[in-house]
């Protein structure tokens, strides 16, 4: 692989991880790091195209020159590659066509540059002048770098290009021109690029194109027209470029493309529309496009998808169709693409999801449903996705999920760590996915007794989750020991086995999975204890210490479970029997129940039943008042109540 290939593979991954991360950032982060990212490009290829591959015997332009008039950053870059000399009167043209690999004049403050200013540099492979001032260039002033590879003209305020800049420039692969103010482009300004296989034209101001203006390069493979102002491009614009494997129209205004518009463009594998004005597009604008394995859509007025327009597209792996008007999708829309592994149909509009509309997705890791208006789902609606890794519902109508819903789902993980992967359901009616795990403190036990650890499991999407308590090796530690005591579990599970003879501590923490009974699932999907880990302690305890009640503090543990529906249970500890009244007040503090218990002995974990299935979901307040003798003591706890 030559030199500047392999840079442009590593290149191409870099414009996909930014892709990737698009539903997950903002518009202008997205577009920055797009213009971004082509600095990969320039900075590994350019940096390693040897001199070998460039004709090595070439004829010096001029005998001898002063150099000493150029632009002084020029001139200072030129000195920096001649070793052993700092003064530019003795610097011969031997020396200038001596220098090859690149000239680095980024942010170097540079608003013009001099004709001539690289006349000599016969041998140079790249010439970055990224980040300056420049708004203009002199006619021939590239006419020299005849070895030339890599040109970066990046972030500059260059608004019109002279007529045959780039003409003596042939053996150039990789050209960029984004973020500058080109409104117009000079007709053949590309036509002596044959070999040009990258050409950036990113945030610019261009509303039109001339015809043919890309038709000398064959072999192109990688074109970007994002960020401009383009309404229209004139038909066959594209048809020359049989080579491209990529190419941008991002954030255009394009409304409408014309029949076949694509058909030549064998070899694409990644197209981006996104961010246009599309609201329909013809029936067979992808049939011809065989190789491709990634299209964006995204950010367009979709409301309507022909039936069949993506049957051709058996390759594509990741197809982004959010931020549309979508309602409803067709039945079937998707059947033929079955290498899809990544769908975002994030912020689509979507209401309703027809029966079976992902049965052909098996290999499906990643669907993003977020943000649409989605209030009930089909019971097998992702029965099919077997592959199915990270899953997005939150942000929609949801207030109940159909039981079993993700009973295949075995991969699919509750916990979402820093927003990756996962099943995400916040922003929903229902309540956002918290699984709640409520224990009592660590028990002592006599060895060989029935065992019951107090608390509960609750979840807030009811019987979808599946929840059973593991033994593990040691505090704090997830790895489950096996076989050792026979665990029950469920929505509300209290576990329960007989103590072992001997002497010593189990550790016990609760795990959660989806549609899973009885064990966890095989990715990270766990809800914790709270305390983090249970204790039971195996201990012989003499008669006289049964007998004696355990000194304990006046202490409120919380309620339990919690969330609920409809009852739940005060837990306290109590040093003597006391008087305790239960106060329940809103957010906004208003009191709105009251509940009494006269006499209430002394212990520890003593329960204060509570059963208010007429207030509506939330979050309340409640206070605890407990009067013994001549003390009084108050505590305060939060409670959510979910139907």
């Amino acid at each position: 692989m030559w030199p500047y290939e392999a840079a442009r593979e590593i290149d191409r991954r870099e414009w996909e991880n930014i892709d990737r991360q698009g539903s997950s950032l903002d518009q202008d982060e997205r577009f920055r790091l797009k213009a971004e990212a082509p600095g990969i490009f320039q900075d590994k290829f350019l940096a390693e195209t040897p001199v070998a591959a460039i004709s090595s015997v070439k004829p010096v332009a001029h005998a001898g020159m002063n150099i000493c008039k150029r632009t002084a950053a020029v001139l200072s870059a030129i000195l920096s590659k001649i070793s052993g000399t700092n003064d530019c009167s003795e610097v011969t043209s031997t020396q200038l066509a001596a220098i090859t690999g690149f000239l680095q004049l980024d942010s170097k403050n540079i608003s013009s540059l001099k004709a001539g200013d690289f006349d000599g540099l016969i041998s140079l492979t790249s010439l970055e002048l990224r980040r300056n001032s420049l708004s203009a260039l002199p006619d021939g002033i590239f006419d020299e770098l005849t070895s030339l590879t890599g040109l970066d003209l990046r972030h500059n305020n260059l608004a019109t290009l002279p007529d045959g800049i780039f003409d003596e420039l042939t053996s150039l692969y990789g050209l960029e021109l984004s973020d500058n103010a080109l409104s117009v482009l000079p007709d053949g300004i590309f036509d002596s690029l044959t070999r040009l296989e990258r050409l950036s034209l990113l945030f610019n101001d261009l509303s039109e194109l001339p015809d043919g203006i890309f038709d000398s390069l064959s072999s192109l493979h990688g074109l970007s027209l994002a960020e401009n102002d383009l309404v229209t491009l004139s038909d066959g614009i594209f048809d020359q470029l049989t080579s491209l494997t990529w190419l941008d129209l991002s954030g255009n205004a394009f409304s409408t493309l014309p029949d076949g518009f694509f058909d030549q463009l064998n070899s694409l594998t990644w197209l981006d529309l996104s961010g246009n004005a599309f609201s329909t597009l013809p029936d067979d604008i992808f049939d011809q496009l065989f190789s491709l394995t990634r299209l964006s859509l995204s950010g367009n007025d979709l409301n309507s998808l022909p039936n069949g327009i993506f049957d051709s597209l058996t390759s594509l792996t990741e197809f982004w169709l959010g931020a549309n008007d979508l309602a409803t999708l067709p039945r079937g829309i998707f059947d033929s693409l079955t290498s899809l592994e990544v769908l975002g149909l994030i912020d689509a509009a979507l209401s309703a999801l027809p029966d079976g509309i992902f049965d052909e997705l098996t290999s499906l890791t990643t669907l993003d449903l977020s943000q649409n208006d989605v209030s009930t789902l089909p019971e097998d609606i992702f029965y099919e996705l077997t592959s199915l890794t990270s899953l997005r519902l939150n942000s929609n109508d949801l207030s109940t999920l159909p039981d079993g819903i993700f009973e295949d789902l075995s991969e699919l993980h509750l916990s979402n760590p820093l927003g990756l992967g996962g099943l995400l359901l916040q922003g929903n009616p229902g309540a956002p996915f918290r699984p709640v795990v409520n224990a009592s403190t660590d028990l002592t036990v006599q060895p060989g007794t029935a065992v019951s650890i107090p608390g509960s499991v609750a979840g807030p999407w009811g019987s979808f989750v599946r929840w059973t308590w593991i033994q593990v090796d040691g505090p704090r530690s997830n790895i489950p020991i096996s076989g050792e005591l026979p665990l029950t579990g469920g929505d509300t599970a209290t576990p329960s086995f007989t103590a072992p003879m001997t002497e010593g501590e189990l550790h016990f923490r609760s795990v959660a999975a989806p549609a899973r009974e009885g064990r966890p699932s095989r990715a990270y999907g766990h809800a914790t204890s709270n305390p983090d880990w249970i204790t039971v302690r195996v201990d012989v305890i003499t008669s006289n210490e049964a007998e004696a009640p355990p000194a304990v503090d006046f202490n409120l543990l919380g309620n339990y479970p919690n969330p609920f529906n409809p009852s739940t249970a005060i837990l306290l500890d109590l040093p003597e029997t006391a008087a305790v009244s239960v106060n329940i007040f809103n957010m906004l503090g208003q009191r709105i129940q009251r509940e009494d218990f006269p006499s209430v002995a002394a212990g520890s974990s003593l329960p204060l039943p509570l059963n208010i299935p007429h207030l509506p979901s939330g979050t309340y307040v409640y206070q605890v008042t407990a009067r013994m003798g001549k003390e009084t003591y108050h505590a305060r706890g939060h409670m959510t109540l979910i139907k």
